[in-house]
């Protein structure tokens, strides 16, 4: 489909409005947060449902430019996915607008949305993920 300029505009000003929070203070690229009630280790089973979600969805287009990393966070019972380029420079919203058309951003949101999902299939009692789909 395609789109003239106008509406290009704002589809990515939506688009990024969405992405936007993702986006923290120097940290480059996106972050979820699986906030858990007490210390569960679901480390492994978190490395690998976003490791096949990032397989299956990054064999083309712009997530090709990004990488992955899981990790547990220090200062409360909660797991951190972060998402990241080292091909684009991505700490700021005005980054992600320079560095993506808005199809490209299209997908990066989709790709987030999708990986939020799935991360709500995880087999642990009951937890959080911030930000929320």
């Amino acid at each position: 489909m395609k789109y003239d300029a106008k509406m290009r505009v704002r589809m990515k000003s939506e688009v990024l409005a969405e992405i936007e929070k993702y986006v923290y203070p120097d940290i480059r690229g996106l972050l979820i947060e699986i906030e858990l009630p007490r210390k569960i280790d679901l480390y492994e089973q978190l490395e690998l449902l976003v490791y096949q979600t990032f397989c299956d969805a990054a064999t083309t287009g712009v997530l090709k430019a990004f990488d992955w990393d899981v990790g547990e966070s220090r200062f409360k019972a909660a797991y951190l996915v972060h998402l990241w380029s080292d091909e684009k420079h991505l700490y700021d919203m005005e980054d992600f607008s320079n560095a993506f058309t808005a199809e490209e951003l299209e997908e990066v949101l989709s790709f987030t949305k999708h990986l939020i999902a799935r991360l709500y299939t995880l087999d642990c009692e009951s937890f959080r993920i911030i930000p929320s789909a």
